[in-house]
């Protein structure tokens, strides 16, 4: 991803389009793990420094739905812990 230079403009990428909220999380609160590992099952899961903040599991039938169900946990915990009211 090209970085952001001072004095340019700020390139929307698709992702930011369909995840606003799990976007502004990797961009300032932590990252994200998409894919099963040897230590973890769930296709999607947010971390911060502390550790796991929310994970799918393997319950969502496939990643899309896996991210839309992050999305939308990642949105209320923003809204609700965090006071964030704006994703755009």
């Amino acid at each position: 991803m090209p970085s952001r230079k001072q004095g340019t403009s700020h390139r929307t990428y698709p992702f930011k389009q369909a995840h606003p909220a799990l976007a502004l999380w990797a961009e300032g609160y932590g990252w994200l793990e998409i894919g099963a590992t040897d230590m973890s099952r769930s296709l999607v899961r947010v971390l911060d420094e502390g550790g796991m903040v929310w994970e799918v599991g393997e319950r969502a039938p496939s990643l899309a739905a896996a991210m839309a169900e992050a999305e939308n946990a990642i949105a209320a915990l923003l809204r609700d812990e965090f006071g964030v009211r704006t994703l755009t």
